[in-house]
This record gives structure tokens, sequence and C-alpha cells, in this order.
């Protein structure tokens, strides 16, 4: 399976549950559909993804070597982390229609999430930003219209957070694999 689809496929499950996910849903029911949300969730997917993805094959091309085997595991266990975390539910009191405001909540929510780290490690891995990027992009914007579109989701169901259990358990996995190839045949 080509890197780029296993990579969107990631990203969207990885997003699913997540914390910027429940903000969308959370928003969506104070805002009452308001068009700007889904705009302002994608345009701030689009930034996050992109500045992950461009950092982590910047900083892997400073390396060589077990360091950037390390880089790109670090990125890895930082997603296994970020999918683990528990994700509380956010209840806004008194919502704002700026839409500085929300791109900021949304951004802050986004930028480190797992999906980012996992598109860092994968640009890291493959030295392709551009492709990294437009995967986890696509894959988390997709999980944040889904939460658009259907408000009654419920992020907090048990498939959920299986599903977040299984990608963190296959992200150590493939971290560890990755140390383990670069410490036995070298980098």
């Amino acid at each position: 399976m080509d890197l780029a689809i296993f990579l969107l496929l990631a990203s969207f499950a990885a997003t699913m549950g997540g914390r910027a996910q429940v903000l969308v849903s959370a928003l969506d029911q104070s805002l009452q559909r308001s068009a700007l949300l889904p705009n302002t969730a994608v345009f701030s997917s689009v930034i996050t993804a992109f500045v992950m993805a461009i950092l982590g094959a910047w900083l892997a091309g400073q390396l060589i070597g077990l360091s950037r085997a390390m880089l790109i595991a670090g990125g890895l266990g930082l997603a296994a982390i970020e999918l683990l975390w528990p994700v509380r539910r956010v209840t806004i009191a008194e919502p704002t229609r700026s839409i500085g405001a929300i791109t900021l909540a949304m951004l802050a929510k986004q930028l480190f999430d797992a999906p980012r780290w996992l598109g860092f490690a994968a640009a890291a891995a493959t030295q392709a930003p551009i492709e990294a990027g437009f995967a986890v992009w696509f894959g988390s914007a997709m999980a944040l219209l889904a939460a658009w579109q259907f408000p009654a989701f419920d992020s907090e169901a048990k498939w959920v957070r299986v599903m977040r259990w299984i990608l963190a358990a296959l992200a150590l996995l493939a971290g560890g694999f990755v140390i383990w190839i670069a410490g036995s045949h070298g980098a």
C-alpha cells in the first residue's frame, strides 16, 4: 500500500475522537450550523499539516543514520502518546463568532495532535513533505468535516477509543521497527 494512502487513512482514524474533532462538534452545536466552522477547520488543518510535514523533512535532512531514525521514532512515539491521552468533552459556555478566535483554537488543538506527528514522521522518513502534508490534511479534514456534518457523533464511543489504542500500538511498533532497522543495518 502506498505510504500516502496509508497516512491518509491513519490521519482520518487518528482525528476520530481527537481534541480537534470534539471541538468542532462542540462549536457546531453552539454556533448552530455556521458555515464559518468547516472552513476554519479545513484551513487550520492545511496549515498545521504542512507545517509539521515540512518541519519533519527539514529536521531529518540535518541528520543521518541512527539519529534520523530516532527522530522518526520520536514522532511516532509522540503520536502514540497523543492517541492514548484521554480526550475530555468540550463544553462551550459562550461561543464567539470571531473567525480569529475560532482559527486560533483550531490551530492550537491540531498543531501537535496525532495526525500531525504521523505526518512529521512520514515526511522525515521519506523526505516528501508535500505528499505527507496532503495526506494528513485530507485525512484529518475529512474527519473534522464528519464531525460538522454529523454533530451527534459520539467521540467517546468504545469503538473510537479502541481504534485509537490500536493506532497507538501500531505507531509504537513502527517506531521500534525503524530503530531496529537503523541499529542493525545502518540507516
